[in-house]
Protein backbone atom coordinates (compact mmCIF):
# COMPACT_ATOMS: atom_id res chain seq x y z
CA UNK A 1 0.00 0.00 0.00
CA UNK A 2 1.34 3.44 -0.90
CA UNK A 3 2.21 6.05 1.66
CA UNK A 4 -0.61 8.24 0.26
CA UNK A 5 -3.16 5.45 0.68
CA UNK A 6 -1.93 4.71 4.19
CA UNK A 7 -2.12 8.40 4.99
CA UNK A 8 -5.73 8.51 3.80
CA UNK A 9 -6.61 5.50 5.91
CA UNK A 10 -4.86 6.99 8.94
CA UNK A 11 -6.71 10.26 8.43
CA UNK A 12 -10.01 8.40 8.26
CA UNK A 13 -9.20 6.52 11.44
CA UNK A 14 -8.12 9.69 13.21
CA UNK A 15 -11.32 11.39 12.12
CA UNK A 16 -13.38 8.53 13.50
CA UNK A 17 -11.50 8.70 16.78
CA UNK A 18 -12.03 12.43 17.08
CA UNK A 19 -15.74 12.10 16.37
CA UNK A 20 -15.96 9.38 18.97
CA UNK A 21 -14.11 11.52 21.47
CA UNK A 22 -16.58 14.40 21.13
CA UNK A 23 -19.37 12.09 22.24
CA UNK A 24 -17.67 11.07 25.48
CA UNK A 25 -16.00 12.69 28.45
CA UNK A 26 -12.47 13.95 27.65
CA UNK A 27 -10.99 11.79 30.42
CA UNK A 28 -12.04 8.67 28.53
CA UNK A 29 -9.58 9.43 25.75
CA UNK A 30 -9.87 8.63 22.04
CA UNK A 31 -9.59 4.87 22.29
CA UNK A 32 -9.25 2.27 25.02
CA UNK A 33 -7.42 -1.03 24.54
CA UNK A 34 -6.89 -3.85 27.06
CA UNK A 35 -4.21 -6.54 26.93
CA UNK A 36 -3.76 -9.67 28.99
CA UNK A 37 -0.14 -9.94 30.10
CA UNK A 38 1.73 -13.03 31.27
CA UNK A 39 5.08 -12.11 32.80
CA UNK A 40 7.84 -14.44 33.91
CA UNK A 41 10.86 -13.67 36.08
CA UNK A 42 13.41 -16.46 36.53
CA UNK A 43 10.67 -18.99 35.92
CA UNK A 44 8.13 -17.42 38.30
CA UNK A 45 4.93 -16.54 36.37
CA UNK A 46 2.50 -13.71 36.98
CA UNK A 47 -0.60 -12.57 35.11
CA UNK A 48 -2.40 -9.28 34.80
CA UNK A 49 -3.91 -6.68 32.50
CA UNK A 50 -2.42 -3.62 30.82
CA UNK A 51 -4.84 -0.76 30.17
CA UNK A 52 -3.91 1.51 27.27
CA UNK A 53 -5.75 4.76 26.54
CA UNK A 54 -5.01 6.81 23.43
CA UNK A 55 -5.18 10.40 24.64
CA UNK A 56 -4.34 12.28 21.43
CA UNK A 57 -3.04 11.69 17.91
CA UNK A 58 -0.40 13.95 16.34
CA UNK A 59 -0.13 12.51 12.82
CA UNK A 60 2.22 10.04 11.09
CA UNK A 61 1.98 7.56 13.95
CA UNK A 62 2.76 10.01 16.75
CA UNK A 63 0.42 9.54 19.73
CA UNK A 64 0.07 10.34 23.41
CA UNK A 65 -1.14 7.44 25.55
CA UNK A 66 -1.80 6.52 29.17
CA UNK A 67 -0.56 3.05 30.12
CA UNK A 68 -1.28 1.26 33.39
CA UNK A 69 -0.63 -2.20 34.83
CA UNK A 70 -3.87 -3.53 36.36
CA UNK A 71 -5.23 -0.80 38.66
CA UNK A 72 -2.01 1.21 39.00
CA UNK A 73 -1.94 4.95 38.34
CA UNK A 74 -1.45 5.44 34.58
CA UNK A 75 1.84 6.69 33.18
CA UNK A 76 1.52 9.18 30.32
CA UNK A 77 3.82 8.48 27.38
CA UNK A 78 4.45 10.15 24.03
CA UNK A 79 5.50 8.24 20.91
CA UNK A 80 6.85 10.62 18.27
CA UNK A 81 7.00 10.24 14.49
CA UNK A 82 10.38 8.47 14.65
CA UNK A 83 9.16 5.95 17.23
CA UNK A 84 10.94 7.53 20.22
CA UNK A 85 9.13 6.92 23.52
CA UNK A 86 9.15 9.49 26.34
CA UNK A 87 7.20 9.64 29.60
CA UNK A 88 6.07 12.54 31.74
CA UNK A 89 8.78 13.34 34.31
CA UNK A 90 10.89 10.53 32.79
CA UNK A 91 8.88 7.89 34.65
CA UNK A 92 10.15 4.37 34.07
CA UNK A 93 8.08 1.68 32.36
CA UNK A 94 7.76 -1.99 33.22
CA UNK A 95 9.19 -4.53 30.78
CA UNK A 96 5.65 -5.39 29.70
CA UNK A 97 4.66 -1.74 29.23
CA UNK A 98 7.76 -1.05 27.17
CA UNK A 99 7.19 -4.15 25.02
CA UNK A 100 3.64 -2.98 24.33
CA UNK A 101 4.52 0.63 23.53
CA UNK A 102 7.36 -0.49 21.25
CA UNK A 103 4.78 -2.52 19.31
CA UNK A 104 2.32 0.40 19.30
CA UNK A 105 5.14 2.52 17.81
CA UNK A 106 4.99 0.32 14.70
CA UNK A 107 2.27 2.71 13.53
CA UNK A 108 5.16 4.93 12.42
CA UNK A 109 6.08 2.26 9.84
CA UNK A 110 4.19 1.52 6.61
CA UNK A 111 3.44 -2.09 7.49
CA UNK A 112 0.69 -2.41 4.89
CA UNK A 113 3.42 -2.21 2.27
CA UNK A 114 5.76 -4.89 3.61
CA UNK A 115 6.36 -8.34 2.15
CA UNK A 116 7.60 -11.57 3.69
CA UNK A 117 11.37 -11.35 4.05
CA UNK A 118 11.52 -7.57 4.43
CA UNK A 119 13.66 -6.50 7.37
CA UNK A 120 14.90 -3.31 8.96
CA UNK A 121 16.44 -1.93 12.13
CA UNK A 122 15.58 1.12 14.19
CA UNK A 123 17.22 2.71 17.25
CA UNK A 124 14.97 4.89 19.40
CA UNK A 125 15.01 6.62 22.76
CA UNK A 126 13.09 5.05 25.60
CA UNK A 127 12.63 6.34 29.17
CA UNK A 128 16.05 6.12 30.79
CA UNK A 129 17.95 4.81 27.78
CA UNK A 130 17.71 3.63 24.19
CA UNK A 131 16.48 0.59 22.31
CA UNK A 132 17.62 -1.01 19.06
CA UNK A 133 15.15 -3.35 17.38
CA UNK A 134 15.60 -5.55 14.32
CA UNK A 135 12.36 -6.54 12.59
CA UNK A 136 11.80 -9.22 9.97
CA UNK A 137 8.47 -9.85 8.25
CA UNK A 138 7.44 -13.51 8.50
CA UNK A 139 3.83 -13.19 7.33
CA UNK A 140 1.33 -10.83 5.71
CA UNK A 141 -2.21 -12.01 5.00
CA UNK A 142 -2.91 -8.98 2.72
CA UNK A 143 -5.81 -8.05 5.00
CA UNK A 144 -3.76 -5.98 7.43
CA UNK A 145 -2.38 -8.66 9.71
CA UNK A 146 1.43 -8.72 9.73
CA UNK A 147 3.68 -11.15 11.60
CA UNK A 148 7.16 -10.03 12.62
CA UNK A 149 10.14 -11.64 14.27
CA UNK A 150 11.82 -9.26 16.70
CA UNK A 151 15.30 -8.96 18.19
CA UNK A 152 15.67 -6.07 20.64
CA UNK A 153 18.52 -4.72 22.73
CA UNK A 154 18.06 -2.00 25.33
CA UNK A 155 20.78 0.01 27.04
CA UNK A 156 19.80 2.08 30.07
CA UNK A 157 21.57 5.15 31.44
CA UNK A 158 22.12 3.32 34.75
CA UNK A 159 24.17 0.62 33.03
CA UNK A 160 21.44 -2.01 32.81
CA UNK A 161 21.18 -3.84 29.50
CA UNK A 162 18.72 -6.39 28.17
CA UNK A 163 18.35 -8.57 25.10
CA UNK A 164 15.03 -9.88 23.81
CA UNK A 165 13.80 -12.13 21.02
CA UNK A 166 10.29 -12.99 19.99
CA UNK A 167 7.36 -12.18 17.73
CA UNK A 168 4.77 -9.48 17.15
CA UNK A 169 1.43 -9.84 15.39
CA UNK A 170 0.28 -6.40 14.28
CA UNK A 171 -2.99 -5.16 12.75
CA UNK A 172 -1.85 -2.61 10.20
CA UNK A 173 -5.44 -1.57 9.44
CA UNK A 174 -6.37 -0.60 13.01
CA UNK A 175 -2.80 0.34 14.08
CA UNK A 176 -2.50 -1.82 17.21
CA UNK A 177 -0.58 -5.00 18.08
CA UNK A 178 -2.69 -8.12 18.47
CA UNK A 179 -0.06 -10.19 20.28
CA UNK A 180 3.51 -9.79 21.52
CA UNK A 181 5.69 -12.63 22.80
CA UNK A 182 9.24 -11.93 24.00
CA UNK A 183 11.85 -13.77 26.05
CA UNK A 184 15.00 -12.10 27.26
CA UNK A 185 17.71 -11.60 29.78
CA UNK A 186 18.32 -8.46 31.83
CA UNK A 187 21.80 -7.60 33.09
CA UNK A 188 22.21 -5.12 35.96
CA UNK A 189 25.11 -3.62 37.93
CA UNK A 190 23.51 -4.35 41.30
CA UNK A 191 24.15 -7.13 43.77
CA UNK A 192 26.08 -9.98 42.03
CA UNK A 193 23.30 -12.40 42.93
CA UNK A 194 20.81 -10.47 40.79
CA UNK A 195 23.03 -9.22 37.99
CA UNK A 196 21.32 -11.38 35.38
CA UNK A 197 17.71 -12.49 35.29
CA UNK A 198 15.63 -14.37 32.75
CA UNK A 199 12.39 -12.63 31.78
CA UNK A 200 9.45 -13.28 29.49
CA UNK A 201 6.52 -11.16 28.37
CA UNK A 202 3.41 -12.33 26.54
CA UNK A 203 0.68 -9.84 25.58
CA UNK A 204 -2.65 -10.62 23.95
CA UNK A 205 -5.33 -8.19 22.86
CA UNK A 206 -8.46 -8.54 24.98
CA UNK A 207 -10.63 -5.59 23.93
CA UNK A 208 -10.44 -2.60 21.61
CA UNK A 209 -13.07 0.11 22.04
CA UNK A 210 -12.51 1.30 18.46
CA UNK A 211 -13.16 -1.98 16.67
CA UNK A 212 -15.40 -3.53 19.34
CA UNK A 213 -13.52 -6.77 18.80
CA UNK A 214 -11.71 -9.11 21.14
CA UNK A 215 -8.94 -11.57 20.46
CA UNK A 216 -11.34 -14.48 20.92
CA UNK A 217 -13.39 -13.28 17.97
CA UNK A 218 -10.51 -13.66 15.48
Amino acid sequence: MSTVARGARAAALAGSLILGATASAPAEGLRHVDYHVAFGLNGRPANGTIRLDFVSAHGEGAVTVDVADDEAVPVRARIDRQGHIATVLDQTLSDADLALLAAVALETENLNGVEVGDQWQRTTRIPGGRSTVHYKVTGNDSRGRVNLSVARTTVCDNGETSTWRGTVTYDADSFVPIAVTLTGRVHTLDDPGTRSRAVSVSLKLLHDSFSHRTATED
